[in-house]
């Protein structure tokens, strides 16, 4: 019997911008525009920041903190207060400042990247896609964009909003072609969309770009066994196999889609490599029954 294959999924929970992966919100950043008008003196963030690239996040929240009693507006404190109580799991309170820094900067870089980022951990969906689609408007920086691109469709899977969901990560990689491995991420979303033809088509065009994922092709395999078409699922088991020979699941899987095709003697070369692979399968008992009974023939 075919046990089927856990989608493989690599992205699992939203993306948030690590602190120090780009410019600090206490730093100069691209698009910074000159002021009109003379603007209140600027809150220090150095210390801050400081405790930032430590990771001291608590105590950096608590020198944010400090430092808005005098600067109530400062638009980057109120960012870098945002995102440091985001990555301290704080979120209803991250949400009211970065909605403080709307009102007063709605067009700073990576606001609504943070913004969608605190509507989402507080349940508003609808709200975070709202706010990423903002961010992809006003910010050209490739880094950002495509973890928008990757919340996006996060969000869109727990919808169960598969077609779009997959949009946004084909919009993945045509930002970043090198990010390889979202591939497999896309073939499992279509395989949840039941798009068994489409999935082998994303892991042959990831395999042309230099990615090639057995438990992806093994979950390919066990989605067109499902769906009763074997020949399909022996090639996409046989490719399972060939970037890892010694996947047990695949060999024994690769034997049962086989058997349903009438080629009982290459399924019999398979359930004896699978035993050699794994003698204590949770099967063994009745795979060695089986190739008793082929033996006694």
């Amino acid at each position: 019997m075919l046990r089927e294959g856990k989608l493989q999924f690599t992205l699992s929970a939203l993306f948030l911008i690590l602190l120090l992966s780009l410019p600090a919100a206490g730093q100069g950043e691209p698009g910074d525009t000159e002021p009109t008008e003379p603007l209140p003196e600027p809150a220090d963030l150095s210390v801050p920041n400081d405790l930032v690239r430590e990771q001291k996040y608590e105590e950096a929240e608590r020198a944010l903190a400090a430092l808005q009693q005098d600067h109530p507006d400062d638009p980057r404190l109120l960012l870098m207060r945002g995102e440091v109580l985001l990555a301290i799991g704080r979120a209803e309170q991250a949400l009211e400042l970065l909605q403080q820094t709307a009102a007063v900067d709605p067009e700073r870089p990576r606001l609504h990247f943070q913004l969608g980022t605190a509507r989402a951990a507080t349940g508003d969906r609808a709200g975070a896609l709202q706010a990423f689609a903002r961010e992809l408007e006003l910010n050209d920086d490739v880094q950002v964009k495509g973890m928008v691109h990757l919340n996006r469709s996060l969000l869109f899977q727990q919808d169960g909003k598969w077609d779009d969901a997959v949009s946004e990560l084909e919009r993945v990689l045509e930002l970043e072609p090198e990010r390889v491995q979202i591939f497999g991420d896309l073939a499992s979303l279509q395989l949840q969309a039941g798009k068994a033809d489409a999935a082998a088509e994303t892991l042959e065009r990831a395999r042309a770009a230099g990615f090639e994922s057995s438990p992806h092709q093994y979950s390919l395999g066990a989605r067109l066994y499902r769906d009763g078409r074997y020949e399909p699922a022996v090639e996409a088991f046989r490719k399972a196999l060939e970037i890892e020979p010694t996947m047990a699941s695949a060999e024994r899987s690769l034997a049962a889609a086989l058997e349903k095709l009438g080629r009982d003697d290459e399924a019999i070369q398979h359930l004896r490599r699978y035993l050699e692979l794994v003698p204590d399968a949770w099967d063994a008992d009745t795979v060695r029954k089986q190739l008793e009974a082929n033996e006694g023939r």
